[in-house]
């Protein structure tokens, strides 16, 4: 109940029917719980082949023992593609990226980031997409971003990776539960509508002019933590995961994540004038 307890005591939830995961609490909550209790990650899913999501990075912001954890998808060989929310610039903070966390054996090196560039539209709105760029060039190998136009349809399966519990208690309330390998899950397209419902209660309207998939949750979720982490479909890099369901129990909203598409010229401008510069 602690973690609920500060959610009301923070304003972010009245009550837990009403409970929805958003970015906008993941700031919050990093300076009020332990980095444990962030670390919630997928539902239903299984443990990832070796082969599979090595271009998956974790990125962390920490400040002493305080620390938030988002997840990453490597694009080029000194490129991350993230969430803009997976960020902080406030004073003693300090934000990483963590390449080789998968598999669990592989040698794993931290990277600080010398760029950071967040997509604004015309009228100066951000959006929740970020790009990263490594103090060093990786050799693993990054994941394809999609050819574009291209349009996920209702019902189209998409993949998600991350780190974390994979338990559940009675009425499917949330186990801390900490997992080392790198969780995969296959969830299918649902319609907006729901997810718009659910950010209508919350007011959050910021989220109305970004471009974004809803995907069902009901016998697999996401959680808080899994924000910036890859959708990922026919190999290639479709999403950015920005929103989650219910924070303390699974399967209670729609989870979402920002459309690659809908941003890919802004990303490949991003980096070609970065090369065009070096």
């Amino acid at each position: 109940m602690a973690l609920l307890k500060v959610l009301l005591l923070l304003g972010l939830v009245d009550t837990l029917e009403t409970l929805y995961t958003l970015p906008l609490a993941l700031n919050a909550l990093s300076v009020a719980v332990t980095s444990v209790s962030l670390q919630k990650r997928i539902i239903g899913g299984q443990t990832c082949g070796d082969d599979e999501r090595q271009y998956h990075v974790s990125i962390f912001v920490s400040k002493k023992k305080e620390v938030f954890m988002c997840g990453g998808s490597l694009i080029s060989d000194q490129w991350v593609l993230t969430a803009s929310h997976c960020w902080t610039s406030k004073p003693g903070w300090v934000n990483e990226v963590h390449v080789g966390v998968h598999p669990i054996r592989a040698p794993k090196k931290t990277y600080t980031i010398t760029q950071r560039e967040i997509y604004r539209d015309g009228n100066g709105r951000e959006h929740d997409i970020m790009l990263l760029k490594l103090s060093e060039k990786t050799t693993i190998r990054p994941i394809k971003l999609p050819d574009c136009p291209d349009t996920l349809l209702l019902g189209t399966k998409v993949q998600i990776a991350g780190h974390g519990p994979t338990r559940l208690g009675f009425f499917n309330r949330r186990i801390i539960n900490l997992s080392d390998d790198l969780q995969c899950a296959e969830l299918k397209i649902d319609k907006n509508e729901k997810m718009e419902e659910a950010l209508s209660r919350l007011k959050t309207l910021q989220y109305s002019y970004q471009k974004w998939y809803s995907v069902k949750t009901t016998k697999k979720d996401t959680s808080i933590g899994d924000s910036g982490s890859g959708w990922v479909f026919r190999n290639r890099l479709y999403g950015v995961h920005v929103f989650t369901g219910g924070s303390i129990y699974a399967h209670v909203a729609p989870a979402a994540f920002m459309d690659v598409c809908a941003y890919k010229k802004w990303i490949d401008d991003t980096i070609n004038s970065w090369f065009l510069n070096v």
